[in-house]
């Protein structure tokens, strides 16, 4: 009787697999977090895709020769405040290399410090002149379209923003509010807030 037992342990050990299932497991486990991972990022250029879409230049139908002249304007505005800004960050290099000196010298300082503002106010300079130039290339009906289409995209906006606070809220009030017991309404003044913020329509 024991000798059968032996034998019926013996024969089940030798039927089973020794390692092609060990050898799978690995295997599986580096290809579904690769297959997730790819879903996830063509799902997330899908979205992006579908969010931009309604807010395209081609809306204000622009002409060819408007379009010649964005392109002009962009890449000259571009050009200006790259140098500016490669100048700004070397004026804060040289400004730091000022306040290590053993001896900073106040006048030398000061005179930086006015030379990195010189630099702010140009790029800003920069900026105004490059709207306003793109509003003389546009037309008085492409500029209501354009007004139009930045109220929808604020509007967009404002709700994701409305739904990305509300569910930071609830998460607040599912952990830290729930354990201390605290009031719901002492996030609503500055949630207000941030939503008025929203309603104010930008310049072009």
């Amino acid at each position: 009787m024991s000798r059968n037992l032996y034998d019926i342990a013996m024969t089940e050990k030798n039927q089973k697999p020794k390692g092609g299932v060990k050898m799978r497991k690995p295997k599986l486990l580096k290809v579904v977090p690769l297959v997730f991972l790819m879903v996830l990022l063509v799902f997330s250029f899908s979205y992006s895709q579908k969010q931009k879409s309604p807010f395209k230049a081609d809306k204000l139908e622009l002409t060819y020769q408007q379009k010649e002249k964005m392109r002009d304007l962009r890449t000259d505005s571009q050009k200006e405040r790259i140098k500016l800004k490669a100048d700004l960050k070397i004026a804060r290099l040289e400004l730091k290399d000022l306040m290590r000196e053993e001896k900073p010298v106040r006048r030398e300082i000061y005179r930086k410090i006015e030379e990195m503002g010189d630099l702010k106010v140009k790029l800003q300079k920069s900026r105004v002149d490059q709207r306003l130039a793109m509003k003389e290339i546009l037309t008085p009906e492409q500029l209501d379209k354009l007004q139009d289409l930045k109220r929808k995209r604020f509007f967009h906006k404002g709700m994701e923003g409305r739904k990305k606070m509300e569910h930071r809220g609830l998460r607040k009030r599912t952990t830290l509010e729930g354990f201390l017991d605290l009031p719901q309404e002492e996030g609503l003044p500055r949630l207000e807030e941030k939503l008025g913020m929203l309603e104010e329509e930008p310049d072009i």
